[in-house]
């Protein structure tokens, strides 16, 4: 068996090691999963190859893989040397960067693999590669109760084009009771905010809410992300900005609601510029930066609904049954209103919908760091049981040997 690792080797945020953590990730799933019959190879920029050296010198590991350089400059040529522009291409129905496909061709000459890790969206993986089982992985879009992530392996994209979208209708027609499925969302509130320091949070914001005279209205929570160039974000919104997204927000919000700005905490640059730009709007209000101590999402039932462009905190608002606009083509966006101004008109899931969501989650999508890493041959078994499935998707939404057991991923 071939397993080939794919990083993407273009720059995002100005930083060249953004993308280190996935050389780690990648690190530690091969040294879970050695094998004489397994060949790897990585494939990324150069400077991330040696952060891979790096690791293992420091920390042990596999150190023959094939490592397969790509030059970033090169797929940008395809853009006008555009991040930003790259990033939009990324997230295109019709991706026309022939720059990068030719990149990814190339490389399948250079290492033709059975499978591919892949840890962002991208098109010319999909489109290159369709023959091949292709995994997209990254950390759960929640946090289980201990602050931790699980990990997600998802058989159709990174983002927009991710199993939660591509297969919605699928996921929430599973066949079973409502009423058990509605007991099932409530068990996955209840396991993710009724901690002692989620209530804590709780009670704080509802002091200031109280303070503050805004008891018995609506607040939306607008949930910054980080200024870019950043793949999720600009791609996933047209190539529209975070500052952007922040005035667009309060000036579209309708009539009768208020709004709260997070901000989130690897950005500095809004958190700066957003009380400068609340003054401009009168239906804005902040709390103290305190209320945030422990970030958004042990307040998300506090909120009546949920604004982001592709935030991790909008599928959680999904998950506590509350309106949610995705402005963005965020891995959630099917679940979400798409407009602002439609704030009104959306519709949150229901309880039963929740329950199947939940279900399906923890079923064969999240899966812990420790089946990953410390279970040797985990990720073998996966794959395999993958390739018995002639379209992989079918494996994710099988249900039949689902138990409630499995919930424990989540949480």
């Amino acid at each position: 068996m071939k397993i080939l690792f794919f990083i993407d080797p273009v720059i995002y945020q100005n930083d060249g090691m953004f993308f280190a953590p996935h050389v780690n990730f990648v690190r530690c799933l091969i040294n879970a999963n050695l094998s004489d019959d397994v060949h790897y190879a990585l494939a990324t920029s150069p400077w991330l190859l040696d952060e891979y050296q790096t690791l293992v010198s420091a920390h042990g590991g596999q150190a023959d893989i094939e490592l397969l350089p790509l030059n970033p400059v090169s797929i940008l040529s395809g853009v006008g040397f555009e991040t930003t522009a790259n990033s939009v291409d990324m997230f295109s129905p019709q991706p026309g960067n022939a720059a990068y496909r030719a990149l990814i061709t190339e490389l399948r000459s250079r290492f033709e693999p059975d499978v591919v890790i892949c840890s962002t969206e991208n098109p010319y993986i999909a489109e290159v590669f369709a023959d091949r089982v292709v995994l997209y992985h990254d950390m759960s879009h929640i946090r289980r109760t201990d602050g931790t992530y699980n990990l997600y392996l998802d058989p159709c994209g990174h983002d927009g084009r991710n199993i939660l979208n591509a297969c919605k209708a699928e996921i929430l027609d599973q066949a079973g009771d409502d009423a058990v499925f509605s007991r099932l969302a409530l068990e996955h509130q209840t396991a993710l905010f009724g901690g002692v320091e989620a209530m804590q949070a709780r009670l704080a914001f509802r002091d200031w809410r109280r303070q503050a005279g805004l008891e018995g209205e609506r607040i939306a929570l607008v949930a910054l992300q980080p200024v870019g160039p950043l793949l999720s974000v600009e791609g996933a919104w047209e190539g529209r900005s975070t500052a952007a997204f922040l005035t667009h927000s309060l000036a579209a919000l309708p009539p009768g609601w208020k709004a709260v700005v997070s901000h989130h905490p690897a950005d500095e640059t809004l958190h700066r510029l957003a009380p400068y730009v609340a003054q401009c709007f009168e239906q804005s209000r902040q709390p103290p930066p305190e209320i945030f101590s422990k970030g958004s999402d042990p307040l998300v039932p506090e909120f009546d609904a949920i604004i982001s462009i592709s935030s991790k905190v909008g599928l959680l608002g999904v998950l506590c049954g509350k309106p949610v606009i995705s402005l963005g083509l965020s891995g959630h966006h099917r679940y979400c209103g798409r407009r602002v101004e439609d704030l009104d008109q959306t519709e949150p899931l229901a309880p039963a919908a929740i329950g199947r969501l939940v279900r399906f989650m923890s079923n064969r999508y999240y899966f812990t760091f420790e089946e990953l890493f410390t279970r040797p041959g985990f990720v073998f078994d996966l794959i395999r049981s993958i390739g018995a499935y002639p379209d992989p998707r079918r494996w994710q939404l099988d249900f039949s040997d689902w138990t409630p057991e499995r919930l424990a991923r989540l949480y």
